[in-house]
């Protein structure tokens, strides 16, 4: 079990642009892109930092917005 009791902030920059698939991050963050048909990229990062008892997130996403799918949570 995880200690969740520890002070700490998880940072997410959802902006990041890979130069591999340039037609998938044209309009769209990489945050963004699907996997499998039913997850997106960060929910892979998110469900990590739940998981290690991380319960302050904040996710950065500076050039492109995420899709309206995604949660949004506020204090």
């Amino acid at each position: 079990m995880v200690n969740s009791n520890v002070n700490a902030l998880g940072v997410i920059f959802a902006n990041t642009y890979d130069n591999l698939v340039p037609e998938l991050v044209a309009e769209r963050s990489m945050a963004s892109i699907p996997f499998g048909g039913r997850y997106r990229l960060i929910d892979f990062t998110l469900s990590s930092m739940a998981n290690a008892g991380i319960d302050n997130v904040s996710v950065i996403n500076v050039k492109l917005s995420l899709p309206d799918g995604s949660p949004r949570r506020r204090p």
